[in-house]
């Protein structure tokens, strides 16, 4: 049997950085992609569906966005147990009417057989002390948590082992991530459908588990990304030659990506980056784009030590021998300042 696993999609869920578009756009992605989800479950001979937790976002979700989900699982008829996580609350699953193939799993820990060899257990929460599971069976359990951080979230994984477990569908953590639990079962991570700012980049999708054949597949779903791109502008000679550097290392963005630029590397004082120019260049080529300077003038102390009465070589030794300035602070103030010292405008 084929079964998928999903967690973390947080209906409803913005972010206040954005516009009011993009946020409405990732919104409606979110959705859209869950959408998706249960659809391709239906056509495509799914045998069950497994969601490991943050179904909302809000621990007070609108009923429009309730419905929307009601409407999904009316339409699917396929089974779904749902495992409730940290930004889930009771009322939200008392309050609602959902359709008979939703299964909630409490505190208490509990099981449904969803074939003569297939078992689906699950429990919230993080107070795990339950018996070994069948053996003869294929087990799975739906967890929400975080297996490497002490918190108030934490989970420990030692608990699952040995315990006949052969899939351990884990919740919360927002990145696909599959290991080893034992000599019998692994654990996975499915991430979320969406990421949501740039501590969630990259693909998004959701995981197909294969009983039979006891494989995971890690499905990638289209659509836009977060994207942290690192470049190194270093020995850059013009403005047409530092966007050269910058399309190379973007020819495989896509225009619907939300896009952080990162340039690093050592610059000569004599030029400049026009950051204006290359913001405003790129900004209409992509959703979102932003660019982050961490590039630092090449300096050439052995020269600026040979230098007489030089007020460059001055300010520069003064600045360096702040304790009080972060480096990236001593950076920006060094820049000012050969760049007034030239006599150029800053």
């Amino acid at each position: 049997m084929k079964i998928i696993h999903i967690a973390d999609i947080h209906l409803g869920a913005t972010n206040r950085k954005l516009s009011n578009n993009l946020q409405r756009e990732l919104k409606n992605q979110n959705a859209s992609r869950l959408k998706y989800v249960f659809d391709y479950a239906k056509n495509n001979n799914i045998g069950a569906i497994l969601i490991s937790g943050d179904l909302f976002h809000s621990k007070n979700p609108s009923q429009q966005l309730v419905k929307f989900f009601v409407d999904i699982l009316s339409s699917c008829q396929i089974p779904v147990y749902y495992v409730k996580g940290n930004h889930d609350e009771d009322f939200i699953f008392a309050d609602n009417v959902f359709p008979q193939n939703f299964h909630i799993f409490d505190k208490n820990l509990s099981s449904f057989s969803l074939e003569e060899n297939i078992v689906i257990s699950g429990q919230s929460g993080n107070d795990l002390g339950f018996e070994n599971l069948d053996k003869t069976k294929f087990n799975i359990l739906l967890l929400h948590g975080d297996i490497h951080s002490k918190g108030n979230d934490f989970i420990d994984v030692k608990l699952c082992k040995n315990k006949n477990i052969n899939y351990l569908a884990l919740g919360h953590i927002h990145a696909f991530e599959e290991g080893k639990l034992d000599e019998r079962g692994r654990y996975c991570y499915s991430g979320c459908l969406t990421g949501n700012g740039f501590d969630e980049c990259g693909n998004k999708g959701f995981v197909i588990l294969d009983t039979e054949n006891n494989e995971i597949i890690f499905k990638v779903i289209a659509g836009s990304r977060f994207i942290i791109k690192t470049i190194d502008i270093s020995g850059f000679t013009s403005f047409d030659n530092l966007c050269e550097k910058i399309d190379i290392n973007l020819k495989d963005i896509s225009y619907q990506d939300f896009l952080r630029v990162e340039f690093v590397g050592f610059y000569e004082e004599d030029q400049d980056k026009f950051l204006g120019m290359l913001e405003n260049k790129y900004s209409n080529l992509y959703s979102y784009f932003e660019l982050i300077d961490k590039s630092k003038i090449k300096i050439d102390t052995e020269k600026l030590k040979q230098e007489k009465l030089s007020f460059k070589a001055e300010f520069l030794s003064l600045v360096s021998q702040d304790q009080t300035l972060s480096e990236q602070d001593k950076n920006s103030i060094c820049e000012f300042g050969i760049t007034a010292l030239r006599g150029d405008d800053l």
